[in-house]
């Protein structure tokens, strides 16, 4: 590689801070639920490009809540971004936008609790996401599991990579500051 590549590798872009579900540890501002102007998005988009980043990750809030996010995967892969990502809780994933999901090269899908564990944090979610994972494995879209790591699940590591396994999926941790 040459230094003239090397850079910012990864720029994550919160599209919205509207969000479907209320999460304890969440850290986004939902106080007044808003949109990023599109022209800030495509001028972030275009940054990234003039900058080489390598990974851009679009996210909120539920990036799924936001009516332009398909086109602003487009733009970002007309411009030449190569590796792009979508940071979702999944809940919003159905026969309708599913296909639209392929121009991701991963979804990352937020998960904090394994089956026949007492819901920590979002209350049935993983029963309708294990639906997410069966229609995202159907339509072969790589996915992983990013688990936000808290009192209750952090002796779970090994748990939660045998889970991903079994689910077709990879996994990642994120630490939770309390």
């Amino acid at each position: 590689m040459e230094n003239e590549d090397l850079g910012l590798h990864l720029l994550e872009i919160e599209i919205t801070n509207k969000c479907n579900l209320n999460c304890p540890h969440c850290y986004v501002d939902r106080t007044k639920p808003t949109f990023m102007p599109a022209e800030k998005v495509y001028e972030l988009i275009d940054a990234a490009i003039n900058h080489n980043v390598t990974r851009l990750i679009f996210t909120g809030g539920e990036p799924l809540l936001c009516p332009n996010l398909f086109e602003y995967a487009e733009y970002a892969r007309k411009k030449g971004i190569h590796s792009l990502f979508l940071m979702t809780n999944g809940l919003l994933l159905d026969e309708n936008n599913v296909k639209k999901c392929k121009i991701f090269d991963e979804i990352q899908l937020s998960l904090d609790e394994l089956p026949d564990t007492e819901p920590s944090i979002r209350n049935d979610y993983l029963n309708v996401l294990e639906k997410k994972f069966k229609l995202l494995r159907e339509n072969k879209i790589l996915f992983l599991l990013f688990v936000t790591l808290n009192k209750l699940n952090f002796k779970l590591v090994p748990d939660f990579v045998q889970y991903a396994k079994k689910q077709g999926a990879y996994v990642s941790f994120n630490c939770l500051v309390p």
